[in-house]
């Protein structure tokens, strides 16, 4: 050990024994700043009965907000140098669900989750197998669903009882996925599928998965961008494609119109983006 390093070693020693005070490196020192905004962040959400024990303890907030979160917000501060990142993880309703009044989403496992219609009676009143309908959105929520897309969450529209539509990442345009290749492929390692349905008008739901397949589908497939142009059907990204299947093929009335149209549609935001009377409600939650 050199004679600056040792100098430096006795000094830290005889710092801690004296005077009891613990010196940090600059890494320790990023770190403890970094954990402190996790917890205030969290202690936020909790004032706001957002977060609770039950739907995110602070160890899986403070991965989601290390290893997804907060790389992204110091990315995006070049373009937005005031954001904080308390406003910052507030937009996305701090990756949890949102749950509107008389919401009472049933737990079901992957395997109830993917019986399909030909597997089950119809007739049944069995609502442990997830009967999927067209317009259904699912979102994923979770310490692993920060996936090709990017941004936090994912979220897609079911357009009949096997079939999904949904924008997984860059250079991957629109996809059709079978219901059991989504739910296998979005649950598990962490997480867990939302399914939202608008039960209050359910014309409106096939309405959406019409449009969404007919239109931004068959014949305008949009590619992938995380532009903020939310009304420009040529580019879109999973949360924003859910946003106009209802927008363009519902009714504009059942959304929120952002006038500008400079705006992001986040996926564990999304249900907020619906007007009062037609939000979708939480059914189901599916895991592994």
């Amino acid at each position: 050990m050199s004679l600056k390093k040792c100098t430096r070693f006795i000094f830290l020693i005889f710092a801690t024994i004296l005077f009891g005070v613990s010196v940090l490196s600059p890494d320790d020192a990023n770190a403890s700043s970094t954990n402190d905004i996790f917890r205030s962040a969290y202690n936020i959400g909790r004032q706001k009965h957002i977060l609770t024990n039950t739907n995110m303890t602070f160890k899986d907030f403070k991965a989601i907000c290390k290893n997804s979160l907060f790389p992204s917000f110091l990315k995006q501060l070049k373009a937005n140098p005031e954001t904080t990142f308390q406003q910052y993880i507030a937009k996305d309703h701090y990756e949890v669900p949102i749950h509107r009044v008389g919401d009472h989403p049933q737990t079901i496992s992957l395997k109830k989750a993917n019986v399909t219609a030909s597997q089950t009676d119809n007739s049944s009143t069995d609502q442990s197998n997830y009967q999927m309908k067209p317009g259904d959105i699912l979102i994923i929520y979770g310490t692993s669903s920060f996936k090709e897309a990017k941004i936090f969450g994912h979220c897609a529209i079911a357009i009949s009882s096997n079939d999904i539509l949904h924008m997984p990442g860059m250079n991957l345009g629109t996809q059709q996925w079978t219901k059991k290749r989504f739910f296998d492929y979005y649950t598990g390692r962490g997480s867990y599928i939302e399914v939202y349905r608008m039960t209050s008008h359910p014309e409106y739901a096939k309405e959406a998965a019409q449009y969404a397949y007919n239109d931004m589908y068959k014949t305008n497939s949009p590619v992938y961008n995380l532009e903020p142009w939310l009304y420009q059907k040529e580019k879109s990204y999973c949360s924003k494609y859910v946003y106009l299947a209802y927008w363009f093929g519902a009714a504009h009335a059942a959304l929120k119109r952002f006038i500008t149209g400079f705006h992001y549609i986040m996926p564990h935001h999304l249900i907020y983006d619906f007007s009062s009377g037609y939000s979708p409600a939480d059914i189901y939650k599916v895991t592994e």
